[in-house]
C-alpha cells in the first residue's frame, strides 16, 4: 500500500498539492518533492509558506519533524 509522505499531507492540506505550491513560492515540482527525503529543505522557505497559507511556523517545524521520524530520522 502507497500512503502519501508526512510533508504531502502538509502540502496538499495547505495548497492543493505539489504543483501549486510551486507556483505560489516559484519553486519546481520536482525540487518540492525532494523535501520528502530531506525535509529540512522546506525550512528555507518558512516565511513564505506561512505567508502564503494560514498555517504557523509550528505546523511547518511539525510537518518537517513528522517527515523525518517517516524518515527514521528522529
Amino acid at each position: 500500500m502507497i500512503c502519501r509522505s508526512e510533508l504531502r499531507k502538509f502540502i496538499d492540506h495547505h495548497f492543493g498539492g505539489p504543483g501549486n505550491m510551486a507556483k505560489e513560492l516559484g519553486l519546481t515540482t520536482a525540487g518540492i518533492k525532494r523535501w520528502d527525503d530531506t525535509p529540512e529543505l522546506m525550512l528555507k522557505y518558512l516565511l513564505q509558506i506561512t505567508e502564503a497559507t494560514k498555517c504557523t511556523v509550528m505546523d511547518v517545524v511539525e510537518a518537517v519533524e513528522s517527515q523525518r521520524k517517516a524518515n527514521g530520522k528522529h
